[in-house]
């Protein structure tokens, strides 16, 4: 007999095939308006899949606490599915609100892959997303490639955490002159507007070569002189050692210009592993993008 784990963290629920059938009978119904009580194999293993989902919304939504004991006594699986779908139906509610509100203030910077994913894509997915048949679709191919990786994540999950990683890019680059960001970009490509490319990783490269040598950012490009210091600095050592002195200058950013926010440091500290990587090569091959 087919089971399902529901997990969170280490407290797990197994649901029966038996246990989860009577409820995706009851949604084959509301599927089909009471028309019929059978569907397609791709629409059958849709209905489950959107069942399954809201049980796990429930078992990762909820405190520990509650959700250990919910998984201890082992909620009908009925209820739990009925408790996890309001809580998907919530999250897309804080979804609507947190895409509101970056739209108020929301810059691509000339970058259209930057602009038809977080304004056109989102505006789409929250037009088209099927809370109670498909909540495990994403509906969008999120094009603009954000600093963090959600691969187990699907669904308005998803989509939630990948809007609030524009929503940290946003706040990070409001901070700083337009023009200081435009010049950036356009040394980084001339043609930046066309790139499939994360307009918030190039900016904080930029930065923080811009600390290594103590330069201001309001100040014209770097000088020979400037990039041969900011080569030494970055071929001494290893590159974990590297990583950790960008971390160190990231914290330094943040809490000076964004009051020591951790959630923005978490999120830009996720991009120094490369960065280091790419700092050295560039500095190996005395060829700067910045």
């Amino acid at each position: 007999m087919s089971r399902y784990v529901i997990s969170n963290k280490d407290k797990e629920c197994i649901y029966s095939m038996d246990e989860l059938m009577p409820i995706v009978a009851w949604l084959t119904e509301k599927y089909t308006s009471k028309e019929s009580t059978s569907v397609s194999y791709n629409i059958a293993r849709q209905l489950m899949g959107a069942v399954l989902y809201c049980i796990r919304e429930l078992a990762v939504t909820e405190d520990l606490e509650t959700a250990a004991l919910n998984l201890n006594k082992k909620q009908l699986a009925k209820d739990a599915y009925e408790k996890g779908y309001e809580l998907v139906i919530a999250k897309v509610n804080q979804t609507q609100e947190m895409y509101h509100t970056m739209l108020q203030c929301f810059h691509a910077y000339g970058n259209q892959n930057y602009y038809d994913t977080a304004v056109k894509g989102i505006e789409g997915f929250l037009k088209c997303y099927d809370v109670r048949y498909h909540p495990q679709n994403n509906i969008i191919t999120m094009d603009y490639p954000v600093l963090l990786i959600f691969d187990q994540m699907c669904g308005v999950d998803l989509i939630y955490q990948y809007l609030n990683c524009i929503r940290l890019e946003q706040m990070f680059l409001s901070q700083l002159p337009e023009n200081f960001i435009q010049n950036t970009l356009v040394r980084y490509h001339c043609d930046y507007e066309e790139l499939f490319v994360n307009i918030c990783s190039i900016v904080l490269h930029n930065i923080l070569c811009h600390m290594i040598v103590e330069k201001k950012i309001s100040e014209k490009k770097f000088t020979e002189k400037e990039y041969a210091e900011i080569r030494r600095f970055a071929l001494n050592g290893t590159d974990e050692e590297l990583k950790e002195k960008l971390m160190k200058f990231t914290e330094v950013l943040v809490d000076k210009g964004y009051h020591k926010d951790g959630e923005l440091l978490a999120y830009l500290q996720a991009d120094l592993s490369n960065f280091a990587v790419e700092l050295r090569n560039m500095s190996s091959n005395n060829h700067f993008t910045l």
